[in-house]
């Protein structure tokens, strides 16, 4: 399964898909702080809560306008997860075509 990480600045946003199936989600506070260990702790706590075990998740992509909490998140996927993270930002290059349309501005 894929363990997407949506970072925003006030909270995390963990979902985990079974192919576009979405098969679980959690919503957390941004601690910038974070260490890799308190990442995976709290990560274990939401995954119990579930019955899930950690094996499940075979990729996971991070999405992320908190720089701060990169580092530990980065490493908390490869030390307890085992899966190499995938960063998405600006300039990545994936096979999702983005379309965005312009606001129009007032004259």
């Amino acid at each position: 399964m894929l363990l997407a990480v949506d970072v925003g600045n006030t909270n995390v946003t963990f979902a985990l898909f079974d192919g576009e199936r979405l098969a679980a989600d959690w919503r957390v506070t941004s601690h910038r702080e974070r260490t890799a260990d308190e990442v995976a702790v709290e990560l274990r706590e939401l995954f119990d809560l579930r019955g899930l075990e950690f094996g499940i998740v075979t990729g996971v992509v991070i999405s992320s306008v908190v720089p701060n909490l990169n580092p530990a998140l980065l490493e908390a996927s490869r030390r307890y997860l085992h899966c190499e993270p995938v960063m998405v930002g600006p300039g990545v290059k994936t096979s999702v075509r983005v379309r965005a349309v312009p606001e129009s501005r007032p004259a």
